[in-house]
């Protein structure tokens, strides 16, 4: 009875943080409650991101910092050319501020690397369901585009490309990804891998292009099939085991992306900009949402405290057992073994009588 305080402690802190932690991510802020009354009513669960809020931003996705390396091209993911707040331009933003990635070779510090850009990956593993996204895709910043007698905005740009993507490499590449390359900007090619090295593809008008216009990305992912969908057109669409090859079925990621397409700079600066994302998921079991771990911290405060947990349950054990044993002794051996030493029978307010009787 005195530890069961205790005992109850461990186990809500075991079982229940996580579960805590979800609920605050679902009601913290003001826009995610309001879907999440909708919600409600409708069965479905909404993660909203309003990227002109550090808050939101910054609950949702990590500035990743490290050398990033795709397909030949080399650069650095810096903290500081992704740009929470910053005032949007283009056609059909819906609103002045969001977050905007710069790619220039200003404060390149890893490695070899001369490009610097920015990089955001989603906190948590998501699955089944369907994700909005409103993006600017690469596009010269409005200071190049003023500046005269420079190079033409289309030549700053010219290497860079610019993907919404949901990734992951956990067991085998798995990803889907919208990607637009800033020398082409009136096409946008869809992809999605099902293993490593095994992709499906199809590349598709965009109107109004991608450089100078917001566009509406939106993907439907089930275990059935996947559905593109640009400015609310359907774009392309593909059935789970077409001509034998399946969709992704990992939970994966987002990554929001802006990189070269080659290691040379050529230009002094590109941007993209975003101003909002959804996700609803399908109904459980096939749509969830998980944590990925930021670090190795919480799951080494879990070990331990699973390991307390049981050292302690253990040694709770042996101290009962331990006393079982010294009652028995007491209440058999000793009183037999001392009166075959002292020759005579105990007194009734011997000590060891007592004991005797207080453990029989």
């Amino acid at each position: 009875e005195a530890f069961r305080p205790m005992i109850r402690k461990i186990f809500l802190a075991l079982t229940l943080g996580g579960a805590v932690e979800r609920f605050e991510a679902n009601n913290y802020y003001p826009k995610a409650q309001q879907l999440q009354a909708r919600a409600e009513e409708t069965s479905e669960s909404v993660f909203f991101v309003n990227f002109s809020d550090p808050e939101q931003v910054l609950s949702f996705y990590d500035i990743d910092v490290e050398h990033l390396h795709t397909e030949g091209s080399s650069a650095c993911t810096e903290a500081d050319h992704v740009r929470i707040g910053s005032a949007m331009s283009g056609d059909n933003a819906g609103q002045r501020t969001g977050t905007i990635f710069v790619m220039d070779n200003i404060n390149a510090t890893c490695g070899k690397a001369e490009i610097a850009t920015g990089h955001l990956s989603g906190k948590k593993y998501m699955s089944y369901g369907t994700y909005a996204w409103r993006v600017r895709f690469a596009y010269a910043p409005e200071e190049a585009e003023e500046e005269e007698g420079g190079p033409s905005p289309e030549a700053l740009v010219a290497n860079a490309m610019s993907c919404v993507s949901l990734y992951t490499s956990r067991k085998l590449h798995q990803e889907f990804a919208a990607c637009t390359r800033a020398s082409h900007p009136g096409e946008i090619t869809l992809n999605y891998w099902h293993g490593d090295g095994i992709r499906e593809w199809s590349r598709v008008p965009l109107r109004p292009d991608a450089n100078s216009s917001f566009t509406d990305l939106k993907l439907e992912w089930t275990p059935e099939r996947m559905r593109y969908f640009l400015n609310g057109v359907l774009a392309w669409e593909r059935k789970n085991g077409t001509d034998g090859k399946s969709l992704p079925q990992e939970d994966m990621n987002q990554r929001l992306i802006l990189r070269p397409t080659n290691s040379t700079y050529a230009g002094r600066a590109c941007a993209m900009a975003l101003a909002t994302m959804s996700y609803t998921p399908l109904p459980s079991p096939s749509g969830s949402v998980t944590e990925i771990p930021t670090s190795n911290g919480s799951l080494l405060v879990l070990v331990l405290g699973i390991a307390f947990a049981l050292l302690f349950f253990g040694t709770l054990v042996f101290c009962v057992q331990r006393r079982r044993r010294v009652d028995d002794h007491a209440a058999t051996i000793i009183p037999q073994e001392c009166e075959e030493e002292c020759g005579e029978e105990l007194e009734e307010d011997d000590p060891m009588v007592e004991m005797g009787q207080l453990a029989t």
